[in-house]
């Protein structure tokens, strides 16, 4: 009895074992597989980081483009506003001297008929 007993605890001791050692397998190839997929993943992030900064820097250079547009654009409606405002004047000025050329125009006539009169 004493013998049958220890056989019994020898296959169960050896049951547990053998389980235990399938048990460690899967866990180990888990570990193996999660690292590997960790390892990827930390990869991805790498790449994701790089494209983000990346990125970040597109936007900041692109921001500065827009600004300095913005600032050309205000010298341009400057520009435009000084070139309206001289040619405004410039006909303003044009028409006075039309006026003025009538005028003169209207004199030489009066003082033509007048010399042909005397």
């Amino acid at each position: 009895m004493k013998r049958l007993l220890k056989n019994l605890l020898v296959v169960l001791l050896l049951s547990i074992t053998v389980f235990s050692a399938f048990k460690y397998v899967k866990v180990l190839k888990d570990h193996y597989r999660l690292e590997g997929e960790l390892k990827q993943a930390k990869t991805q992030l790498s790449i994701i980081r790089e494209e983000k900064q990346n990125l970040l820097q597109r936007i900041e250079k692109e921001k500065l483009q827009a600004e300095e547009l913005k600032s050309r654009a205000g010298s341009f409606k400057k520009h435009l506003l000084a070139v309206k405002n001289r040619l405004e004047k410039l006909f303003s000025d044009y028409k006075n001297l039309q006026a003025q050329d009538r005028a003169l125009n209207s004199q030489v006539a009066q003082l033509k008929e007048e010399n042909r009169l005397l």
